[in-house]
């Protein structure tokens, strides 16, 4: 009988909805040093240490590299090969052993339509871009090297690392989809990094100092659903309770694959300054008549 394969392809898949930013994960790293600080600081609560991490996997944001080129592919290989690739800062950090695995075979399908997503212009397709869902494809023929989060080992269930790499960080939609679409997949991402940030750093939502202690449900008091509420309901001038414009926006949310949970803390923000300027309703038909993306 011939032995069993202990390792195999893996079929990754794109999940069904994206999940909310754990609470916890870090500020959008603008320069090295404060990446790897965020790096070692996750592994820890990871339980284990940067000195007993063997590999380290880099995400950047691309479109089938056959047909375009990535800025954030650059940045990606600058991380590579400089300051996180070798050299004394490492070396200092006991880190100078990792294996840094650029992840070429992952790219894009969609093009998010970024050049709606204005909300001082208020142009129609701003809540279609938020909700049209991203897609990712993995393609091992373009890898370069090993690349082993798209195999399956039987004899090794350890989760594999990843940090995030791009060239710009504004609302951290791109962050988030590659954080779920890596998390959906088994890996864990440690930090992300963007050299040049045009917005607050934080991916996961600030929570509101305003707290909403009347709310029936416990998870609508998290994050900037709190001060998300108010606004919505304000828009209404106050006819629809707070905590029914939560409920009413992720019935409208649900079929994109979105809650308001999931938003990032920028996207929340514009959410709200867009509620300063329509009414729920007008906001909710705007969600329902956008395309739906397939999975």
């Amino acid at each position: 009988m011939q032995p069993l394969e202990k390792i195999f392809a893996k079929t990754l898949t794109n999940p069904a909805e994206r999940k909310p930013v754990r609470a916890d994960f870090p500020p959008v790293a603008t320069h090295r040093g404060e990446l790897l600080r965020h790096m070692i600081e996750e592994l820890d609560k990871q339980g284990t240490s940067i000195k007993e991490t063997q590999r380290i996997n880099i995400f950047y944001p691309q479109k089938d590299p056959r047909n375009h080129s990535s800025p954030a592919g650059r940045i990606a290989t600058d991380i590579l090969l400089t300051s996180l690739g070798s050299g004394d800062f490492l070396q200092s950090k006991n880190a100078s052993h990792i294996k840094w695995v650029k992840a070429d075979a992952l790219y894009e399908q969609h093009q998010l339509d970024r050049n709606n997503w204005h909300v001082n212009s208020l142009q129609s397709g701003f809540l279609t871009s938020l909700v049209r869902r991203q897609h990712y494809i993995a393609d091992p023929a373009l890898q370069s090297g090993e690349f082993p989060f798209l195999t399956a080992n039987m004899t090794d269930t350890s989760p594999e690392y990843f940090i995030l790499a791009d060239h710009v960080y504004d609302r951290g939609r791109t962050f988030a989809n590659m954080i779920n679409y890596i998390e959906h997949n088994g890996g864990h991402v440690l930090a992300a990094y963007a050299p040049d940030n045009m917005r607050k750093r934080d991916l996961a939502q600030i929570q509101s100092q305003k707290g909403a202690s009347h709310f029936k449900n416990y998870d609508h008091k998290s994050g900037r659903l709190p001060d998300l509420a108010a606004a919505f309901s304000a828009s209404t001038n106050n006819a629809i309770e707070p905590e029914e414009c939560i409920i009413l926006l992720n019935e409208a949310l649900a079929p994109h694959g979105l809650s308001l949970a999931s938003l990032t803390n920028e996207e929340c923000s514009d959410l709200q300054e867009l509620a300063s300027r329509k009414h729920l309703q007008a906001i909710i038909d705007e969600i329902h008549n956008a395309p739906v993306s397939p999975i």
